[in-house]
């Protein structure tokens, strides 16, 4: 839940807890130099948000950035992927289904995590991981509105494809800013969103309910 759907709520006794992320789980990613880069997009496709999202990267989004960029791949990974989105399958687009790597992995992998969140609300565990991964993530207002990274420091923010394909090409190439973004988005994290902060304003709200 996040603190605009709390003020939907139109009470005042509304506490809001989000999710937190295992930081000690996700290392912080080591960056290296490489001519070929993996834009992922990561979930269980068995759910409506994700295949939305997928088709709206594949037809609007990822046009736009492999016409610009050589050497990029668009990598979808999750349950049910080839069945619900395979059909939309482009060139320099690779679908993995029920991948063996673990989350953590899988982040280690990639360069970005692009997370078009355009439906639903609260906060999404995955791009807390990555971030907490220090792997770059590029969302919506929608997708940082239970979260409230800073844009263009701890995380990216964009709504137009055209936007997506500016924003991530500014950072694929430039290895200085890409950590720079991951190692902002790891701290901001560590600070906000590990799970000792979340169990101590949980608890903060019991004591205060029980007074």
């Amino acid at each position: 839940v996040s603190k605009k759907e709390k003020e939907l709520m139109g009470r005042d006794n509304v506490e809001v807890v989000p999710n937190g992320a295992d930081v000690d789980k996700f290392k912080l990613k080591n960056y290296k130099k490489g001519l070929n880069k993996k834009i992922l997009f990561i979930g269980d496709f068995k759910y409506i948000q994700n295949q939305d999202s997928a088709r709206w990267i594949i037809r609007n989004i990822w046009p736009l950035i492999s016409a610009n960029n050589k050497n990029v791949t668009l990598w979808i990974v999750g349950k049910n992927a080839v069945d619900r989105v395979g059909s939309y399958k482009r060139e320099g687009i690779v679908l993995e289904d029920n991948p063996t790597s673990k989350t953590e992995d899988i982040f280690q992998q990639a360069d970005i995590l692009l997370a078009p969140i355009r439906v639903g609300g609260g906060t999404s565990l995955k791009i807390l991981e990555a971030m907490a991964s220090g792997l770059p993530v590029v969302t919506t207002l929608l997708g940082n509105e239970g979260i409230g990274a800073k844009d263009s420091e701890e995380i990216i923010v964009a709504e137009e494809p055209w936007e997506f394909s500016n924003k991530i090409t500014d950072i694929l190439w430039n290895e200085g800013r890409i950590k720079e973004i991951g190692k902002n988005a790891r701290v901001f994290i560590e600070k906000n969103y590990k799970w000792e902060k979340i169990t101590e304003k949980l608890n903060d709200v019991y004591e205060r309910v029980v007074k």
